[in-house]
């Protein structure tokens, strides 16, 4: 994915915006969501996990300007699409998510 940023997408019937290009390791991008009772703007980073690293997370935390910051760590092979695509059906499935930091065992998501 080439060219300026911020850029748009809509996949699957889900929509996101990357603030920055796709990186293998790391990839910043933006998506609607629900949290506590509400639907807002998830300000989301994705982080690939390596070997030395701690376990899956997921980090919600304040308002930046973008939206509510989340941070996502996974133990998956790259950062690509399919993974931001998962992170964002993940995020929305959840039902009580809340602030703070989440870790969940040694699972990815291949």
């Amino acid at each position: 994915m080439t060219g300026a940023f911020p850029q748009s997408f809509e996949r699957h019937g889900y929509r996101y915006t990357l603030l920055e290009p796709l990186h293998p390791d790391r990839a910043r991008f933006l998506f609607t969501g629900p949290f506590q009772g509400r639907e807002i703007l998830w300000d989301a980073t994705l982080s690939r996990l390596t070997d030395t690293d701690s376990p899956p997370f997921i980090d919600i935390g304040g308002e930046s300007s973008h939206g509510r910051i989340l941070n996502v760590a996974l133990a998956i092979p790259a950062v690509d699409e399919p993974a931001l695509l998962r992170v964002i059906i993940m995020i929305r499935q959840y039902k009580r998510l809340r602030p703070g930091r989440h870790m969940f065992g040694e699972t990815s998501l291949d």
